[in-house]
């Protein structure tokens, strides 16, 4: 998994599909992926930093 946290966009989240994967009987099943509480904030800081607000390990402005 990655994040690209420098662009913001406006999106409708009725037209994203989520992630899956075909079985041989046309079946699917879909992946779920859950970010841990550390992983988040990084992507927090990383959005932050990328629309020009400059923070801390705690997400305090610097």
């Amino acid at each position: 998994m990655w994040v690209k946290g420098d662009m913001v966009y406006s999106l409708s989240l009725s037209r994203l599909t989520r992630q899956h994967e075909k079985l041989e009987n046309g079946d699917r099943t879909y992946t779920v992926r859950i970010l841990n509480n550390t992983d988040m904030q990084k992507v927090l800081r990383c959005v932050l930093n990328g629309i020009g607000f400059k923070v801390d390990e705690n997400l305090n402005k610097l």
